[in-house]
C-alpha cells in the first residue's frame, strides 16, 4: 500500500494516542471515581443490568469461589438485586490510576441495609477500547480488627462519686485489666490482700463504654452484678477518662493511667 494511504491512519492513532496522554491524572481520577460511584449505584437502584454494563467480558470476581466472566458473575450476583432494599452498599474512598491511563485501583468500605460497615472491597479497573472503565478483578474482605484504645493494664489515679473527691485507704492500689471482649478489676492494700474485686464483659461504641459485672467481692459490688453500667470512654496519651452513672444511681468520674 503507498505511503500516503497510510498517513490518515497513522495520525489518526497519533491523534488518540495524544488525547489520551494530555489527560491529566487527576481527570483520570475523576473518571474511575465516577464509574465506581455508578457501578455503586446500580445496586442501590436495584439495576442488574447496569451492574452488568460496568463488569469486563473476561472479568474474575474473587470471594468463597472465583467467578470468572461476566456471565458467571452476573448470574451470582443476581439475588443481591432482588427485592426493594438493597442489601448492601460500598463507596470508593481510595481511587489510584497508573500513569498510563489504562489501569486503576479502587477501594473503600462495604456496609450493609443498616450503614454498619462489614467488609472492604477492592477492583482493578481497566480502560476499554470503547474508552470505557470496567472491572476486571474484584475481591472483598471483611473489616480489619482493630484493638480498642482501651486494651492494657491501668491503674487508678482519680476518682469522684457525686462530684465529690473520693478517699480510699492509705495504701490502697486500684488495677484494671482490658482484653478485646472483658474487664477485671482489683483493690488491694499495702499488704498484697484484696479487698474488691470484679469483672465481666463490655462493649466499646466509640466513646460509649457498656460493661456487666458478672462476679466481684468486697462492699458494693454484690448490687451491681448482671446489670449493665454505662458510661463514656476517652483515652488521650495514656489516660482514659471514664464516668457515667451507675445500675445505683451513682454518678463517677475516673481517671486511669495506663501501666
Amino acid at each position: 500500500m503507498p505511503l500516503r494511504r497510510w498517513l490518515p491512519i497513522a495520525l489518526l492513532l497519533i491523534g488518540r494516542a495524544v488525547v489520551v496522554q494530555a489527560q491529566a491524572p487527576q481527570d483520570l481520577t475523576h473518571q474511575v471515581f465516577a464509574a465506581e460511584s455508578s457501578f455503586a449505584y446500580s445496586m442501590a437502584a436495584r439495576d442488574v443490568q447496569a451492574f452488568a454494563s460496568f463488569v469486563a467480558p473476561e472479568a474474575v470476581f474473587m470471594g468463597r469461589r472465583a467467578l470468572h466472566g461476566r456471565d458467571s458473575i452476573v448470574a451470582a450476583w443476581r439475588p443481591f438485586f432482588e427485592g426493594t432494599e438493597a442489601p448492601f452498599s460500598w463507596y470508593p474512598e481510595v481511587v489510584e490510576v497508573l500513569p498510563s491511563g489504562t489501569l486503576a485501583l479502587t477501594s473503600g468500605p462495604v456496609r450493609d441495609s443498616s450503614g454498619k460497615q462489614i467488609g472492604v472491597f477492592n477492583s482493578i479497573w481497566r480502560r476499554e477500547r470503547d474508552g470505557h472503565w470496567r472491572v476486571v478483578f474484584d475481591k472483598g474482605c471483611p473489616v480489619c480488627a482493630q484493638t480498642p484504645a482501651l486494651v492494657g493494664s491501668w491503674k487508678l489515679v482519680s476518682a469522684k462519686s457525686g462530684g465529690t473527691t473520693l478517699e480510699f485507704p492509705a495504701g490502697t492500689t486500684i488495677l484494671k485489666h482490658i482484653t478485646p471482649t472483658s474487664f477485671f478489676w482489683v483493690h488491694y492494700n499495702r499488704d498484697g490482700q484484696i479487698t474488691q474485686g470484679g469483672g465481666g464483659s463490655y462493649v466499646l461504641d466509640g466513646t460509649r463504654y457498656d460493661e456487666t459485672p458478672e462476679y466481684g467481692l468486697g462492699e458494693g459490688v454484690q448490687p451491681l452484678l448482671g446489670k449493665r453500667q454505662s458510661f463514656t470512654a476517652r483515652v488521650e496519651g495514656n489516660r482514659w477518662y471514664h464516668g457515667g452513672q451507675e445500675s445505683n444511681g451513682a454518678v463517677i468520674e475516673e481517671i486511669w493511667e495506663r501501666m
